[in-house]
């Protein structure tokens, strides 16, 4: 028909392809009518005219449009674009859903009488515009999900239910809550709308979409008024939409700014539902980057109702160990990307040598059953956990696209896994809970045993890449590292021995590594641990130490804490100090999640869990007999003991009984041999010790220098007798 039009393709698109009266309706009555001029000399067929009629309208509109100046060609793209938005795909199911909101009969006969999806999308958007705002916001939900700058996905604690109801007393609390942790001059408003959704088996199932709009912060822009520019003061219309599945227990944000969505869930979690959100990576889908370490090619599956031609990778992008620096490659559709990198960059490029694959485009050439035409689909992977097909306009499209990645092994679903197998992989939660790194490596986890694919499929662990080097133990003691590249066998990579003076290969898995989501894991460990001691109150986070609440031990209540990373003498000395403030409470049991740590904190007694897990039930189960007899069998001397005592756990750590104070914890080989020194001093019964003689060989002056609790230990433990400067324990 007519040439494209290079500034209004959306208007172009929809003259050509709307019914008549919808395009007339269009420019005729939008923006208060202020278009109309241009078309006056458009002549507009009938309702019943035949082809060549509305051939001949629909020619006349496209020769006006192709003229139109800027201030009318701009505001009737934008108008254009957000009806063909919603005019086909699941665009116009978004319609669909609303439009059994209208509840004028008139109206609802007029909005059925449409011809098509052009038809029902501008009729909506030119007379109910509320409804076509809302079918907007739900579009736009399902459209932004997996786009990490719009989209959040968070889960909710279903232990506390899920139940929801939206009334007006819930709506006045969300918006009063929602002014307050946004920090809004003016009130929010949400419109709430019941959204009815059917699975891929057929069952049918009910969400609720929040709009949330609010005034933006004053701004101004520079307009023309009596040939003087003068600034134009006005709000900002500011917008999030919010989708909650109570069947899924799943709470998905959309809004431009990342501070925003975690707020405006965590206000819905405690308004809507009375509880709080969880830790899961509810980013849902992972993909899987890393198996483009070893090739960049890909099989062509058989997917039912679709012909495939071709697949080829026609971009990818690579990053060495230091992920600051990357390489990409774009290639046509009939090249071998593999084949063009090793001509441009040899056949030890980059992209057989990376740490990280960062992105990768997919072509996929193909047909659908029944139709006679040929389409490409381009699949766009990137890190961290990027994938563009939730953003196709077409659900077959979208379908299909996720069919081929999961036959690829590219896509990886988040499941929530059950009692019985987090039971299984409690230790390695643990484990893992316990590192002090972000980031763990295949190798490390395989030689302690810990299993690696349940952490990857409940989204405790998240593939990062490979390592492009290894490590090799020469003759004479000394580590060379060397590094590695792809080798023929599937699977594996190679590299050459500096001693054996030939290509090694292994399995290319031992030089993966991960993501450890720290915060996942500790939500299960805490919620394990709660459902198995069932404590009396809220757990409450204190700079990494968790209270768990009051454990209940036979007849005896005593606080319980969790603590990680006690191997870490700067953090044994931060909880020994939290926790002797805590004094108060009693003594208590802390639950250690590591297999190193001192014996007590403050007047706690330190007991590692996995000492503590029973076996052969079906979910996480403490052994409360074994707990209380470790308690009861240590909890005099968390309290100082009978007698003077200094227990020394390795070279590292070592406890000070003290009869009548809490057991003090001593951290690292120059605390433990001057705390030894004041101990000897006192059982010999000439307990002042000289400073020169008790800091012999410590490289300190004094003990306030040694010791970085000096605070809790000064006058308490020790202190200074005479006028010569001697110290001696105070007991």
């Amino acid at each position: 028909m007519a040439r494209t039009f290079k500034g209004i393709p959306s208007l172009h698109r929809l003259l050509e392809s709307a019914p008549v009266e919808t395009i007339k309706t269009l420019v005729l009555d939008v923006d208060e009518a202020q278009h109309a001029g241009c078309f006056a000399g458009v002549p507009w067929a009938e309702d019943d005219a035949d082809d060549a009629q509305i051939d001949t309208t629909r020619h006349a509109a496209l020769e006006v449009a192709l003229g139109l100046k800027p201030e009318t060609a701009i505001p009737l793209e934008q108008h254009a674009l957000r009806i063909l938005t919603l005019s086909e795909g699941r665009g116009s199911e978004a319609i669909g859903k609303v439009s059994g909101r209208i509840f004028d009969t008139e109206k609802l006969a007029a909005f059925n009488l449409q011809r098509d999806g052009y038809g029902r999308a501008g009729w909506l958007y030119l007379n109910e515009e509320t409804l076509f705002d809302e079918a907007e916001n739900l579009f736009y939900a399902d459209h932004y999900r997996n786009l990490g700058k719009m989209y959040e996905a968070f889960e909710v604690d279903t232990n506390g239910g899920t139940d929801f109801e939206w009334n007006a007393t819930t709506k006045a609390a969300l918006e009063q809550k929602l002014q307050e942790e946004l920090e809004l001059a003016e009130p929010c408003k949400i419109d709430h709308i019941r959204v009815s959704n059917t699975r891929d088996d057929g069952t049918e199932y009910e969400s609720h979409l929040l709009i949330v709009r609010h005034a933006g912060p004053l701004s101004s822009v520079a307009a023309l008024k009596d040939g003087r520019k003068k600034p134009l003061y006005y709000r900002p219309a500011i917008e999030a939409t919010l989708m909650f599945s109570p069947q899924d227990g799943v709470v998905e944000v959309f809004a431009e700014s990342a501070g925003v969505r975690p707020v405006v869930a965590s206000a819905f979690a405690v308004v809507g539902l009375k509880h709080d959100l969880s830790d899961k990576p509810l980013t849902l889908k992972q993909y899987n980057l890393a198996r483009f370490l070893d090739s960049l090619k890909l099989d062509v599956p058989s997917i039912p109702g679709f012909d495939i031609e071709f697949v080829t990778i026609v971009e990818a992008e690579a990053r060495p160990q230091n992920l600051r620096h990357r390489a990409s490659l774009k290639v046509s559709p009939g090249d071998d990307i593999e084949t063009v990198a090793s001509e441009l960059f040899g056949p030890d490029n980059i992209f057989r040598r990376a740490a990280v694959i960062s992105k990768v485009v997919i072509a996929v050439r193909y047909s659908m059953d029944g139709e006679g035409k040929t389409k490409t689909l381009n699949i766009t992977l990137s890190d961290p956990n990027r994938c563009n097909l939730r953003s196709n306009r077409d659900p077959r499209q979208r379908d299909f696209g996720f069919a081929l990645l999961a036959h690829w092994g590219i896509l990886q679903t988040v499941r929530q896994l059950d009692a019985a197998e987090e039971n299984t992989i409690f230790p390695a939660l643990l484990a893992l809970y316990d590192q002090r790194e972000d980031q763990i490596s295949r190798k490390y986890l395989h030689t302690r045993g810990i299993p690696v694919d349940p952490l990857l499929d409940g989204g405790f662990l998240v593939r990062r890449g490979r390592h492009n080097s290894i490590d090799i133990d020469l003759d004479d003691g000394q580590v060379q590292m060397v590094p590695v590249s792809p080798s023929s066998t599937p699977g594996h990579v190679k590299y050459d021995c500096p001693q054996a003076g030939r290509p090694i290969e292994i399995p290319g898995l031992m030089l993966e590594y991960f993501e450890i989501k720290r915060d996942w894991i500790e939500e299960r460990v805490v919620n394990g641990l709660r459902a198995s001691l069932k404590p009396v109150g809220q757990p409450l986070h204190d700079d990494g130490l968790i209270y768990l609440g009051e454990l209940n031990l036979d007849s005896e209540k005593v606080p319980g804490y969790l603590a990680r990373q006690l191997h870490d003498g700067r953090v044994v000395s931060n909880y020994d100090t939290q926790l002797r403030a805590r004094h108060d409470a009693g003594t208590g049991i802390v639950l250690c999640a590591g297999n190193t740590h001192p014996s007590f904190l403050g007047i706690n007694v330190v007991v590692p869990l996995t000492s503590m897990l029973a076996t052969g039930t079906a979910a996480v189960t403490i052994d409360i007999t074994r707990l209380k007899s470790v308690y009861v069998q240590n909890k005099t001397l968390a309290r100082g003991g009978l007698t003077v005592d200094f227990a020394v756990e390795g070279n590292r750590t070592a406890t000070l009984f003290v009869p009548g104070k809490p057991a003090l914890t001593v951290v690292g080989e120059k605390q433990i041999k001057i705390i030894q020194r004041l101990v000897d001093a006192y059982r010999s019964g000439n307990p002042a010790v000289a400073t020169k003689d008790l800091m012999d060989g410590s490289g300190s002056h004094s003990p306030r220098q040694a010791f970085r609790n000096w605070n809790v230990i000064a006058d308490t433990y020790i202190g200074t007798v005479g006028k010569r400067g001697a110290w001696m324990l105070l007991v």
